[in-house]
């Protein structure tokens, strides 16, 4: 759906134009994401020649990672008709662009996303880096500056790998890949990583526990799109001078802690063939989580809820289902996420069809874990 209107109020043309990114953080999909609006900002937006961006214009404009419940508590952020929001729900204030892939942000009307002065564009689709790449080539082709076939490959292989990282349509073989540390270290350098290992190494930098390290690594990361001639940030050299193969091959050390643990703080719901790690039960952390060992651990799972108390106050819940058995899956993740987050919280909760989170009060904790397995059961009749 898209939704193309002119504002009153917004003087393209004026020189000082105070744009902001707004991506969703700790995200591999909202850090590409940033990254391909940077690299292709005159062309996803579609401007015409007097209204385009410089370079150094287009470098300058800020970045700022926030995650979905930022948006939808709406007290988070007070956003302005020069905001661009990727990844994320669409706000109710004024702004300039919206672009999302997750079926909970479906607007509901066409008015729903007929906000004057913008340009939004919402599908339905694997990844919402790979809604950007298709906006870029179909205006630049539209605008008679098509991409080369090279580049096309280029841009196309890296959707490939952004879609089956955010949609997780990995088969065992990626997992093993992608997830479990190789005794040849060499095969994490830039030049010897298929992309969506590459896809990997580069999400490293975003992945990290500590607030404001990931925050520089997103900025870092999305307006080295600004200066380089890359095509995607696969081949980035700014990049990979960062030595992000270092990052990634800790954090596979840290998934590999985890799994020795899990056994203490996981249990299987029989009835609603759901794993549950309860993260409450854990006296102290090791390594770093990973989502997908549970259905290698428990192959006969459909679900796989994750529960963590947050530093606020609230509690964080993942709940997907399992990408080894798709077809198994009956519920809908995102709607029942949403539907959660409103009953047993603020109302911050969504995702897509077979994925997603929500945040509940503290104390709503048990109600939402009885909640869940409650519409497993129904979708399961």
């Amino acid at each position: 759906m898209t939704d193309k209107t002119t504002s009153k109020n917004i003087n393209l043309n004026q020189s000082n134009r105070p744009f902001r990114i707004i991506t969703h953080s700790k995200c591999t999909d909202g850090l590409f994401s940033a990254w391909i609006m940077k690299r292709y900002f005159n062309e996803i937006l579609n401007l015409k020649k007097e209204e385009k961006l410089t370079k150094k214009q287009i470098e300058e404009i800020p970045v700022i990672g926030t995650q979905a419940y930022a948006i939808q508590k709406d007290d988070e952020l007070e956003f302005t008709p020069y905001d661009i929001v990727l990844d994320l729900p669409k706000p109710d204030q004024n702004i300039f662009f919206w672009c999302d892939h997750h079926s909970s942000n479906k607007p509901q009307s066409h008015e729903e996303v007929k906000l004057a002065n913008q340009k939004h564009h919402f599908e339905i689709a694997d990844s919402n880096t790979g809604l950007l790449i298709n906006l870029a080539i179909k205006h630049s082709k539209q605008n008679k500056t098509p991409f080369t076939k090279k580049q096309l490959e280029e841009l196309e292989q890296f959707k490939v790998a952004s879609d089956i990282m955010d949609m997780a349509k990995y088969n065992k073989k990626q997992i093993q890949n992608c997830y479990y540390l190789k005794e040849n270290l060499e095969k994490y350098n830039q030049e010897n990583a298929s992309a969506l290992l590459k896809s990997h190494i580069l999400s490293s930098f975003v992945h990290s526990r500590d607030y404001y390290l990931t925050t520089e690594f997103l900025k870092f990361t999305a307006n080295s799109a600004a200066d380089t001639n890359s095509i995607t940030p696969l081949n980035d050299q700014n990049l990979w001078d960062l030595k992000p193969h270092i990052w990634h091959i800790a954090r596979l050390k840290g998934h590999k802690e985890w799994r020795k643990q899990l056994d203490t703080f996981v249990e299987f719901d029989e009835e609603t063939k759901m794993v549950i790690v309860d993260k409450r039960k854990i006296r102290k952390e090791f390594g770093l989580f990973d989502r997908f060992y549970v259905y290698l651990k428990f192959p006969e799972a459909i679900y796989n809820l994750n529960l963590k108390i947050t530093f606020d106050g609230n509690a964080r819940l993942g709940l997907g289902a399992n990408i080894f058995e798709k077809d198994k899956r009956k519920l809908d993740v995102g709607e029942t996420l949403k539907e959660l987050s409103k009953l047993h919280g603020e109302g911050s909760g969504g995702g897509h069809a077979a994925v997603g989170g929500a945040t509940v009060f503290e104390n709503n904790a048990d109600l939402a874990i009885a909640f869940i397995k409650e519409k497993i059961k129904e979708a399961h009749k």
